[in-house]
């Protein structure tokens, strides 16, 4: 497409205009990507089944049995229970929730809070980022005489009862990668814009906070920088660098943040909140009371950061490292660090990885993917083996029996040997330093990593084309030179690599 009509259609400069035209095949998606709006989010009626669980909600709120939202314990669990709970109270339902602690209550909904639920007259479950894996909640609520109401986003394994998630096997919708809080976002706007009757827009200018959950909850999840994921994550983005909700001044105490700021100073204090206090600081509505739950999370977080250190070593010392595969078996690891120690171990190997602990006798595992791997898919013909297992197909986590460990890892590993390639795919932009202007901005956060290539540039005094870079490699003698680099938000240019020209 021609980089004029791109520049004055969209009011980018050069730079921009370039990266665009080797990203998209038009204006619309170029506009898209570069100034999302609310009328952009995909309808969710197309999410399946999506009525059936409105007019459970319905019948749940004009009976007067009121609705009690199981969440799941991360930023992604805890931002969904309060998007779900705000519009539930919105549509006046009497509604509680819960948020279950693994380490204690296990991977299944307990049937003691079943009965609990029952005996405080909630006859309707409605769960969130957190269900579609395992048929046993579904049996579980059967007995219990409880509906169960799933809404999810992870790999499917089980087709069972009323689910809203967009990866069924029947569904229309096409964003299959909305992270949890995506999910339940989508189901309040339905549930507002059918119940009661508000338009779109009405809708989120009345609810703006739950595009900033929608935010945190999905970059906390790392859902792809693309499609509905990337509206939700900038429209959150710019909301929550204005919003007056305390909550989210206490967040902005120490000054305006970007993006990248968020991700590496926010979201791990954010992170450290355990069950129901993750909940409560994004329903708080006391700014003192908000600044008072980040010093706890803080405070968490440091001695999350102190048993991590404690127990890594031992992680590496167990870690065997196959061809495309490592893992690490450790006895008596606290189950909150294994997914960071799997992430490490793929990091750090630049494979999959998989770190294993036992608890209350059983085995608990977490793996961290790489490259095209889906490890939910070459994992599932194990699952009559596993007492639980579920996830996304770059990061999923099983149990298993103490006396299968030996059996289960040796079939886990013989299954890597047929993994895909395990090679990340980093995307490529000719784009000439020279060219690097203002605008260029409004291209950040990038949906993936981007590396750009600059052709026969001038490097003079360790300037490249008269512009001051970051050198990740030693300057070489002035000359002209094809430069591979890396940008930030704030457009410095890091050289990571220089190839002479011919």
């Amino acid at each position: 497409m021609d980089l004029e009509i791109i520049e004055k259609e969209l009011g980018v400069g050069r730079g921009t205009s370039i990266f665009l035209s080797q990203t998209f095949d038009d204006l619309s998606s170029m506009r898209k990507f570069l100034s999302p709006r609310i009328n952009d989010f995909t309808p969710p009626h197309l999410l399946p089944n999506i009525d059936h669980l409105t007019d459970y909600v319905l019948l749940a709120i004009g009976n007067g049995d009121g609705i009690f939202v199981w969440g799941h314990d991360d930023i992604d669990g805890h931002t969904s229970t309060a998007v779900m709970v705000k519009t539930l109270r919105m549509l006046n339902a009497r509604v509680d929730y819960h948020i279950p602690d693994k380490r204690k209550e296990g991977y299944f909904i307990p049937e003691e809070w079943l009965e609990r639920i029952k005996n405080d007259g909630y006859k309707t479950m409605l769960t969130v980022d957190f269900g579609s894996s395992s048929e046993e909640n579904f049996d579980r609520c059967r007995k219990a005489g409880v509906n169960l109401l799933v809404t999810d986003h992870h790999e499917v394994l089980t087709t069972s009862g009323v689910q809203v998630n967009p990866k069924m096997p029947d569904s229309r919708y096409p964003e299959k990668n909305l992270a949890g809080v995506g999910v339940s976002i989508k189901i309040a706007q339905h549930l507002a814009t059918n119940i009661l009757g508000t338009s779109i827009e009405e809708f989120y200018e009345i609810n703006k906070d739950l595009l900033i959950h929608g935010f945190l909850g999905s970059v906390a999840d790392r859902a792809p920088l693309e499609g509905e994921n990337r509206i939700i994550i900038l429209l959150g983005l710019e909301e929550f660098k204005r919003s007056n909700r305390p909550w989210v001044k206490a967040l902005r105490e120490d000054g305006p943040l970007g993006f990248n700021q968020i991700i590496n100073r926010i979201i791990p204090i954010l992170a450290s909140a355990r069950g129901a206090e993750g909940v409560n600081f994004y329903l708080c509505s006391d700014y003192e009371q908000a600044k008072d739950s980040l010093s706890i999370f803080k405070a968490q977080q440091r001695t999350w950061q102190i048993g991590y250190s404690r127990y890594l070593p031992a992680v590496l010392r167990s870690v065997k490292v196959y061809p495309k595969f490592a893992v690490a078996i450790v006895p008596n690891i606290p189950l909150e660090f294994l997914g960071s120690f799997a992430n490490r171990l793929k990091e750090e190997f630049q494979r999959p990885a998989m770190v294993a602990t036992n608890r209350n006798g059983d085995w608990s595992a977490e793996l961290r993917g790489r490259g095209s791997v889906d490890l939910v898919k070459k994992l599932s013909v194990l699952k009559q083996e596993f007492l639980d297992f579920g996830g996304h197909p770059l990061a999923c986590g099983l149990t298993f029996l103490d006396q299968a460990l030996d059996r289960i890892t040796e079939k886990i590993i013989e299954i890597s040997e047929t993994f895909e390639s395990t090679d990340e795919k980093i995307k490529e932009i000719e784009l000439p330093i020279i060219e690097i202007e203002e605008s260029l901005k409004r291209i950040f956060p990038l949906p993936r990593e981007v590396r750009f290539l600059s052709s026969n540039s001038t490097i003079k005094g360790g300037l490249v084309d008269d512009r001051k870079v970051i050198w990740n490699v030693t300057p070489p003698q002035d000359g002209r030179y094809d430069l591979i680099y890396f940008l930030d938000e704030d457009l410095n240019i890091f050289i990571k690599e220089v190839q002479c020209r011919p």
